[in-house]
């Protein structure tokens, strides 16, 4: 049943979508407008919409590039919007059973009051999602955050103590990233003056975006190099060409379900980089016998670095030993609800149990970067884009131990 959702999961969000479009707009007609629609406009509407959400799918935007963007993001609005009504709808049944399982009919005054409130909350509700994605288009997705971290590594060489690690993720290049925009992250990278760059994967969707904006991977700077794995969108895109593309016009090294020994004041250390697997497009997998074989190919006490694009090789990285996993594929979910004390919560956390940001277990630590582009639509709420600057330190060290 799962593997069915995800495989038919873009028809459908269509569906879906079309619902959505189709309550929301009724709703704020008939509250506050006090225009109520006849029931069969109902059935017409949602299947209009649904046409209609299909052909801009399939469509390249032409001539109506900005009516498409308006209508795409008013839709993809709506879905947030008819969350909510949803969730005020169960709260209403919840509290209407309860008065009239105590007793107290329809015609009462608190009856009609918690209606009353119910309709107020969703009318009120629905206008703070617009304005909360007016935001995330216009504001959200152009924050930049750089995330400083240190990490604990055991039997770290000597020379290896502070060596600086970039991690970025998900660029994306495609419709929603601009030339200007992709220079000015490489040149936030090279600011940070790294030792080692790894990007972990979705460099570009398609060939031709790659073509046209991967070139400027070239200028990123890193004593020790630059290195990456591919992921999802490259594999669907093409991986040999995207390979082609990093090795003709930049200085990346592309690691294919390799391991290697890094250079300079970082020997000792193995990087592990691996092609993209999942269940599907969405989900990754728990165990891959390509990373034991090559971890079975250094020494056993060596410190090793794992670029998996999916995160959820995990818990099978610590059991090998491997100290620091680097991940993306999730985007942080792109739009999230801040909760107090806890990571953000998210539709990323259906994907894999390890949406966003730290995990720790044992000697071992996974970043899932939240990715520096967009998919879907050019829209992030408190999931800005991220670059992060990793910083190792020995854990066997007594200054680690105490």
């Amino acid at each position: 049943m799962i593997d069915l959702f995800w495989r038919h999961f873009f028809s459908l969000l269509l569906i879906v979508v079309a619902i959505a479009e189709w309550v929301c707009a009724t709703w704020l007609l008939a509250y506050p407008g006090g225009i109520v629609l006849p029931w069969p406009l109902h059935i017409a509407g949602p299947m209009l919409l649904y046409a209609v959400n299909r052909r801009i799918a399939r469509q390249p935007a032409g001539r109506t590039a900005l009516i498409r963007k308006a209508y795409t993001r008013a839709a993809f609005t709506s879905l947030f919007g008819f969350t909510l009504l949803l969730l005020v709808g169960a709260a209403w049944a919840v509290a209407s059973t309860g008065l009239y399982v105590a007793g107290v009919g329809p015609e009462a005054r608190v009856f009609l009051l918690v209606g009353q409130s119910a309709r107020a909350l969703a009318s009120v509700g629905l206008l703070s999602v617009a304005a909360a994605m007016a935001y995330a288009y216009a504001r959200g997705a152009h924050r930049l955050w750089i995330n400083r971290l240190r990490v604990w590594m055991p039997n770290l060489p000597r020379a290896a103590q502070g060596l600086r690690i970039v991690q970025i993720s998900d660029i994306h290049a495609g419709p929603f990233l601009a030339e200007d925009t992709l220079k000015r992250f490489v040149e936030e990278v090279n600011a940070l003056e790294p030792d080692l760059v790894f990007i972990t994967g979705d460099l570009a969707d398609t060939v031709p975006d790659a073509e046209r904006l991967l070139p400027l991977l070239k200028d990123l700077r890193a004593s020790l190099g630059v290195y990456a794995v591919l992921g999802n969108h490259d594999r669907s895109a093409g991986e040999s060409a995207i390979a082609e593309v990093l090795r003709q016009s930049t200085s990346v090294r592309l690691l294919c379900d390799e391991i290697v020994e890094l250079p300079g004041r970082a020997s000792g250390i193995y990087l592990a980089g691996l092609r993209d697997r999942g269940l599907d497009w969405a989900r990754g997998l728990r165990n891959c016998s390509i990373l034991a074989s090559l971890v079975r190919q250094v020494p056993q006490e060596a410190p090793k670095i794992l670029l998996s694009h999916r995160p959820d090789l995990f818990g099978q990285a610590e059991a090998l030993g491997i100290g620091l996993v680097l991940s993306g594929h999730t985007h942080g979910g792109q739009l999230a609800i801040p909760l107090p004390g806890r990571r953000p919560l998210s539709l990323a956390r259906f994907m894999t149990r390890y949406p966003r940001g730290t995990y720790r277990s044992g000697s071992c630590t996974l970043h899932v970067n939240l990715g520096l582009g967009v998919t879907g639509q050019p829209v992030r709420l408190a999931t800005p884009r991220e670059i992060t600057l990793i910083e190792l330190a020995d854990a066997s060290a007594p200054a680690a131990a105490a």
